[in-house]
């Protein structure tokens, strides 16, 4: 009776750990975003020719999006609940510029008459690996056609009418991103 019993202790003391094995939860989805811009010159306080920017694939009607770590693509973000709408935070890179986003809230009611006010800055080798920051003049943000938000995930257009840079300023006068498995915490941006 002994053996028996001492042969099942050890197997009875595994067994939490075999269940909490078994139940943990799954680990989160990737990160995955894609952006498309044109960077402006605006004018004389601009020594930066204007130029677009890409990651992701944006032949199709959607976006074909990078996830973090595939072709060399860095993607954190985070959309969560917020006052009235949705606070978002992203930074997508690809092999040569870099987009970081941060809005306080957006709603999905958005619109580019009455856009979400944000921050933007960008960086790329056009811009000689300068980042351009919107730092007085808010970027602005909304929503077109079939653009959304909810919780993890974004697809909105923006502009940003002044980015600076070391004396230069500069615009983006269009562009769109979107990122999808945004989990919670903060992503911090780029200055």
């Amino acid at each position: 009776m002994r053996s028996l019993f001492a042969s099942l202790v050890p197997a009875i003391a595994a067994l939490p750990l075999v269940l909490s094995i078994g139940c943990s939860d799954p680990p989160p989805a990737t990160p995955e975003g894609a952006f498309e811009l044109t960077f402006s010159d605006p004018g004389a306080a601009c020594a930066i020719a204007s130029h677009e920017a890409f990651m992701g694939d944006w032949e199709a009607a959607e976006p074909a999006l990078l996830a973090d770590g595939a072709d060399g693509a860095e993607v954190s973000c985070t959309v969560e609940p917020a006052s009235g709408g949705f606070k978002v935070t992203a930074r997508l890179a690809g092999t040569g510029p870099l987009l970081s986003i941060s809005i306080n809230s957006i709603s999905t009611d958005a619109s580019s008459g009455s856009p979400a006010e944000g921050r933007g800055s960008y960086a790329s080798t056009q811009t000689g690996g300068d980042t351009f920051t919107s730092t007085e003049t808010p970027c602005a943000f909304w929503f077109e056609g079939s653009q959304t938000v909810q919780a993890g995930e974004i697809w909105a257009s923006f502009s940003c009418a002044a980015l600076t840079s070391e004396g230069n300023e500069c615009a983006i006068s269009t562009g769109e991103f979107r990122v999808i498995n945004c989990g919670a915490g903060a992503t911090e941006e780029e200055e």
